[in-house]
C-alpha cells in the first residue's frame, strides 16, 4: 500500500449477477474527501442510506458497538450503531454534517473523542481477507485501500423509484448523466468499465455453449 492518502473520486460500482439483469450498484468515494454535495447526490439520485465502510479493526478500536438485532446476511454489508461527528453541532443529518461526519471517519487522526453514537452515518466493516460472495462495499474499499491510505469509504446503495436495487442499465444510465466513471465488479475487484462491454461482461471473456464461467460476476 502507498503512504499517501486515498483521493478517489465519487464513482459508481456496478455488479452484475450472470445472464440476470438486475445486480447491485453503489455511489463510493474515499471519506476523506467527501464534501457536502457528494452527500445530496447519494442521498438524492442514489437513495440509500449513506454509509462509511471501514475495516473492523478500525471499528473497534474507536468503539462502535454491534447493531443490535442485526443479521449477517451473504453478500450484504455488515453495518453497526450510527455514529456522528461530535463536531456536529446541529442535526446531524445535514448534507453538510453527514460529510464532516465522513471527513471525521476516514481520517488517520480519528480517535473515539471524534464520534459518538447515534448519528447519521451507518458504518460498515471490511474484514481483513475478502470471503468469495463478499459485499459490494467491501470489494470497493479493498479497491480504492490499494490506492492509498485509506480510513473509511463513503458509499450509498442506488435504489431504483421503486426503492429495489437499481439494475445495471439504470445504474449505467445515472453515471451517464451525473458524467461519473464506472466500475465493475469482477470476483473480489473491481475494473474501470473500459474493460467491459455495454452489459457489463468482460470483454475478453468467450461464453462456453453452457452459459458464463461462474466467477466473472459478483
Amino acid at each position: 500500500m502507498t503512504d499517501f492518502p486515498a483521493e478517489f473520486p465519487l464513482a459508481i460500482a456496478i455488479e452484475r449477477t450472470a445472464l440476470v439483469g438486475r445486480g447491485r450498484a453503489i455511489f463510493l468515494q474515499s471519506g476523506a474527501h467527501v464534501s457536502p454535495n457528494t452527500v445530496n447526490i447519494m442521498a438524492t439520485h442514489g437513495r440509500g442510506v449513506v454509509s462509511a465502510a471501514l475495516r473492523a479493526a478500525t471499528a473497534y478500536s474507536l468503539g462502535i458497538q454491534p447493531l443490535p438485532g442485526a443479521r449477517a446476511r451473504p453478500g450484504a454489508p455488515v453495518f453497526l450503531c450510527s455514529i456522528e461527528a461530535t463536531e456536529c453541532n446541529e442535526t446531524g443529518i445535514s448534507a453538510f454534517e453527514r460529510a464532516l461526519t465522513l471527513n471525521v471517519i476516514g481520517a488517520d487522526s480519528c480517535t473515539k473523542d471524534d464520534i459518538i453514537m447515534p448519528g447519521h452515518i451507518m458504518p460498515s466493516i471490511v474484514p481483513e481477507m475478502l470471503a468469495e460472495g463478499c459485499s459490494l462495499s467491501e470489494v470497493a474499499f479493498k479497491y480504492v485501500a490499494k490506492r492509498g491510505r485509506l480510513g473509511a469509504l463513503a458509499w450509498c446503495d442506488i435504489l431504483d423509484e421503486e426503492g429495489d436495487t437499481a439494475d445495471t442499465a439504470t445504474a449505467l444510465a445515472l453515471a451517464e448523466a451525473l458524467q461519473l466513471p464506472v466500475y465493475f465488479r469482477s470476483g473480489n475487484d473491481l475494473a474501470p468499465a473500459g474493460a467491459f462491454d455495454s452489459r457489463g461482461v468482460d470483454a475478453n471473456l468467450v461464453p462456453s455453449k453452457s452459459g458464463l464461467v461462474r466467477g466473472q460476476f459478483a
